[in-house]
C-alpha cells in the first residue's frame, strides 16, 4: 500500500494525514510514539503492525519518504448541506497539515480554512447516539452558565471552543470582517437552526452592553489519574496528576507499601 502524499484516512476512530518527511526521521510519525511490547518488552513502534502503508522513500514509487500525522480536532461539530439537498451532514473541523487533501474512500471532506489548513470531515453518528447527545445537551443547559470564561480572542482564534452567555452552541467563521464588529459567528437558534451574528473584539454584540447572545469561553473537560498515598500516621494523600493508568501505577514504586489506589479523575477549567 502507498498512501497518496495530502491523503486523509481513519485508523481506529482517529484521522491521520499522509505528509512529507523532510527530516527523513521517524520520531517525527504519530504511530512512533507508541510501542508495541511481547512480554514486556518492547520489540518496535506500533507502525510495524499499523496497515498504513510504507514511509520510506526505496519503498515509495515517488521516492518520496513520508510520515503520518494525527489530526486534531477544531471546535465543535456542526451541520452541513454537503450535497446541495436536503441532507444535512454532521461535520468536524481538524487541524490539518497539507490542504492539498485526498482520501481513497470518497469520505465527505473539504477544506473550510485555507488560511489555517483546516478542513472539514463528515461525522459518522447513528441516531440512536444523536438523540443521546442532544438530550445530555439539553439537561446541561442550564448548568452551563455556572462555567463559562470570558471571552478569550487568541483562545478562540486557536480553535477552542465558544458559546454565548446563555449557553447555546457558537462556531466563529471570521475573525476580520471590515466592520467594527468583525467577528462572525453562526450561533445555534430556534429550531436547531443557526443565525448568524455579528461580535466586536472582545465577544460583544452590543458595545458596552452586556447581553445572552454575547461570546463565552467553554471550559474544557480533563482526565488524569493520581495515586492515593497512605503515610506512616495514616493520614491519606494525593499524589501527581498522570497522563494515563499506566504512568501512575509506575509512580507507585516510589512509595513502596503506601500505595493505596490509584483513581482516575475528571473536571473542567
Amino acid at each position: 500500500m502507498e498512501r497518496k502524499i495530502g491523503e486523509i484516512f481513519e485508523y481506529k476512530g482517529e484521522w491521520y494525514q499522509c505528509v512529507r518527511n523532510i527530516k527523513n526521521v521517524c520520531k517525527d510519525c504519530a504511530f512512533f510514539n507508541n510501542t508495541i511490547k511481547d512480554n514486556g518488552k518492547i520489540v518496535g513502534p506500533e507502525c510495524y503492525n499499523v496497515p498504513v502503508g510504507s514511509c520510506g522513500g526505496y519503498y515509495r514509487k515517488d521516492g518520496t519518504s513520508i510520515c503520518f500525522k494525527k489530526l486534531e480536532k477544531v471546535g465543535e461539530p456542526f451541520t452541513c448541506n454537503y450535497y446541495g439537498d436536503n441532507r444535512l451532514l454532521t461535520i468536524q473541523e481538524y487541524q490539518a497539515y497539507d490542504i492539498n487533501i485526498s482520501s481513497i474512500n470518497n469520505i465527505p471532506m473539504y477544506v473550510s480554512n485555507y488560511k489555517h489548513k483546516r478542513i472539514a470531515i463528515e461525522l459518522k453518528q447513528n441516531q440512536e447516539n444523536m438523540e443521546e447527545k442532544k438530550n445530555e445537551e439539553l439537561s446541561n443547559l442550564e448548568n452551563t452558565g455556572k462555567n463559562l470564561k470570558p471571552f478569550d480572542l487568541e483562545a478562540a482564534r486557536s480553535g477552542k471552543p465558544v458559546c454565548t452567555r446563555d449557553g447555546r452552541k457558537a462556531r466563529i467563521i471570521c475573525f476580520d470582517a471590515k466592520d467594527i464588529t468583525p467577528i462572525i459567528a453562526l450561533v445555534l437558534g430556534k429550531n436547531s437552526r443557526e443565525e448568524v451574528q455579528y461580535y466586536d473584539r472582545c465577544g460583544r454584540i452590543k458595545e458596552g452592553k452586556e447581553s445572552p447572545a454575547d461570546l463565552m469561553m467553554l471550559p474544557e473537560k480533563h482526565e488524569g489519574w493520581i495515586n492515593i498515598v497512605k503515610n506512616t500516621d495514616d493520614y491519606y494523600y494525593c499524589k501527581g496528576v498522570f497522563d494515563s493508568e499506566e504512568y501512575a501505577r509506575n509512580n507507585e514504586a516510589n512509595y513502596p507499601g503506601l500505595a493505596v489506589a490509584t483513581v482516575k479523575i475528571e473536571w473542567e477549567e
